[in-house]
């Protein structure tokens, strides 16, 4: 019997600013976070992912549509990125 192996992305920040406050620094972290994590953590586990035969869940809240500038920028990344 083979173990499966699953990857859960689940990290995410937001920026809670308006737009004209947001400097690029919070915007690169947040960004970094939110979508540099799931391809590193994937490249990462893609190896005993696919030898497992196994599964990547991308949490993406609904919640990004309510708030900041990021969240639904990186939101719309993760909801593509697969």
């Amino acid at each position: 019997m083979t173990n499966r192996i699953a990857l859960v992305n689940n990290a995410g920040v937001a920026i809670f600013r308006p737009l004209e406050q947001t400097d690029f620094e919070a915007w690169r972290t947040s960004m970094s976070i939110n979508l540099d994590g799931i391809l590193l953590r994937t490249q990462a586990a893609i190896l005993a992912l696919k030898e497992s035969r196994g599964a990547v869940v991308n949490i993406a809240s609904t919640s990004g549509f309510r708030c900041g500038r990021d969240w639904p920028v990186s939101l719309a990344g993760i909801e593509g990125y697969f």
